[in-house]
């Protein structure tokens, strides 16, 4: 008989640790995203349908910052209390440690730290992609036993039950600290070749409600009409074969696309909804529409299983890619309940398209692409980085003057970051500007730039994005200029919503309401402006910096006009 095994699986935050310290000390952080752990829910179904005499558990800090931040005043109390009261009634035989992203890993130091100190007899393993590409560097964690390369869902189960056996587990993708110290090869593990072999996710393994019903989930957009939603994650490929350089995702999925068959991905849907009321499904795959045959016909069966269902929707936050948005497969995308859309085009230049991030996106296309979705009466958001390396602020001026014209319902601009395994991380460790170190790993988050380049500064870079969202997202949104009142209603009233901080979103709103005909509703909204500005920092901030944009807006302190008056 096989030894019983118990297994406990950490799910960290999916924003930087100074920033889950923020939240805890109440000090009024960035809004962040509950991120179902699809890695660890496939771990988990594929280990329990092939190893007998195991238990799973999961300790889930993610949740806990989102749910009972009130329960802590930082990061180190939060790992400490949590692990302690899971202690009490588990004792984990082997610690699973999941990091998808480099900002993860001082988070993963302190816990491994603490958890090795509550549970000093269990075997520690770290996997997912930041592992896969910085294996040394995570086993530079004294406590840790084993680091995990690539898509493991089989390698763990065997790995599972060579533990079990007693053996020194000998399994491709999964290595031990003798294989990085005599710098033995370390390739990763078979990936699954038929994604139909898979287990469904292990979806009970979460306290699954907080994040179906999460306030701030994976959902890019919803209209007051379509609050009541319960959205959830899924995969119907892996792989992307294409070569952009500022991604990572290559390093553990491969560039060979697999798929899933289409009779698979819609149990796994019916399944949801029948055990969970689930309407609003994401997928989260690299390269959705990679086939343009396989993927209509999945979105035809996802449009007749979507039929009966109240509010039924999917939406793409991982972006659809320009190049495969044929007619037909926006066709199919729309017919099968897609209502908002989020499509990467990333620069307005050729020139960074072609030789510096090697996406060559057709531009003109895109141009095409975005008003055929918003003539359909889809929301259309597209993604815009700037500061690759070499890249000018010309150039960054010429994306930026792209999306005005563009008319897209919402622009994204992030600021390039410099991803562990990307060819762009190696181009900016060769130019000198960065270092190969766990500070840069860090930081790495989509809105900051802690390095300058000779091309632009990172004060610079961030003055230029900021602006860039405020003009064309705001201002200029096409929504309120074209006067389609109902719909930039409905778009701030969101943004009011879920960043109400954002003053901007309050004044577009009380323009909108103007525009509209509903006077008093649009003094609520500048009242509103007020309001915020004297209760939160990040608004007064928003004020003192911005407020030369906002004509009407005239802002004085309750103390100013107590002194006043």
């Amino acid at each position: 008989m096989t030894k019983p095994l118990k297994i406990l699986f950490i799910n960290f935050p999916t924003i930087p640790m100074h920033e889950v310290d923020l939240i805890l000390a109440k000090k009024n952080a960035m809004p962040h995203t509950m991120v179902i752990p699809l890695g660890i829910l496939y771990l988990s179904s594929n280990l329990k349908s092939k190893v007998q005499n195991v238990e799973v558990r999961v300790l889930d800090y993610l949740r806990e910052v989102k749910t009972n931040p009130e329960r802590y005043s930082d990061s180190a109390e939060m790992i400490r209390v949590l692990a302690g009261e899971m202690a009490g009634e588990f004792t984990p035989d082997l610690i699973c440690y999941s990091m998808l992203f480099s900002i993860i890993h001082p988070f993963f130091n302190a816990a491994a730290t603490a958890h090795k100190k509550i549970w000093p007899k269990a075997t520690l393993v770290a996997g997912g992609n930041h592992t896969t590409n910085a294996v040394n560097a995570v086993m530079d964690h004294p406590d840790l036993d084993y680091a995990a390369r690539g898509e493991c869902d089989f390698a763990f189960p065997e790995f599972v039950r060579q533990l079990q056996k007693g053996d020194v587990p000998q399994v491709q993708g999964i290595y031990s600290r003798t294989h990085v110290e005599g710098r033995l090869p370390m390739p990763l593990a078979d990936n699954p070749k038929n994604l139909d072999d898979l287990s469904f996710p292990d979806w009970d393994l979460l306290d699954i409600y907080s994040y179906i019903k999460a306030d701030k989930g994976r959902a890019t957009w919803r209209d007051e009409a379509h609050q009541e939603t319960r959205e959830i994650s899924i995969m119907t490929t892996r792989g992307c074969p294409f070569s952009c350089t500022f991604c990572a995702a290559h390093t553990t999925m491969g560039r060979k696309m697999r798929y899933r068959s289409d009779d698979s991905v819609i149990a796994e849907m019916r399944l949801l909804n029948e055990k969970y009321g689930i309407n609003l499904y994401i997928p989260e795959d690299d390269l959705f529409t990679a086939n343009r045959k396989k993927v209509i016909s999945l979105l035809q069966e996802i449009n007749k299983f979507g039929r009966n269902i109240p509010n039924f929707e999917i939406q793409f936050p991982n972006a659809l890619s320009v190049n495969t948005l044929f007619d037909d497969v926006m066709d199919a995308l729309i017919e099968a309940g897609m209502q908002t859309t989020n499509v990467a085009i990333e620069s307005g230049s050729p020139y960074v398209q072609r030789k510096i991030i090697k996406k060559n996106v057709k531009l003109d296309r895109a141009v095409e692409v975005v008003k055929y979705f918003r003539d359909r009466n889809v929301h259309v958001r597209c993604f815009f980085i700037a500061g690759f390396p070499e890249e000018t602020r010309e150039m960054i001026e010429e994306t930026i003057q792209y999306a005005r014209n563009l008319k897209t319902d919402w622009a994204s601009f992030s600021i390039a970051v410099p991803l562990r395994g990307s060819e762009m991380y190696d181009q900016f460790i060769e130019l000198g500007h960065i270092k190969d170190d766990i500070s840069m790993w860090s930081t790495a988050i989509f809105r900051e730039r802690l390095f300058d380049t000779p091309e632009i500064s990172a004060e610079d870079l961030k003055e230029l994005m900021y602006t860039a969202n405020l003009e064309v997202n705001f201002l200029n949104n096409p929504n309120y200029i074209d006067q389609n009142w109902e719909k930039s209603i409905d778009l701030f009233k969101s943004m009011a919503r879920d960043y109400p901080f954002q003053i901007f979103g309050w004044y577009m709103l009380m323009k909108s309401y103007e525009g509209a005909g509903h006077a008093e509703k649009a003094h609520a909204a500048e009242q509103k402006i007020y309001d915020w500005i004297e209760k939160d920092e990040r608004a007064a901030d928003i004020y003192y910096k911005y407020g030369h944009y906002l004509d009407s807006i005239n802002y004085k302190s309750a103390t100013a006009q107590a002194l006043t008056n």
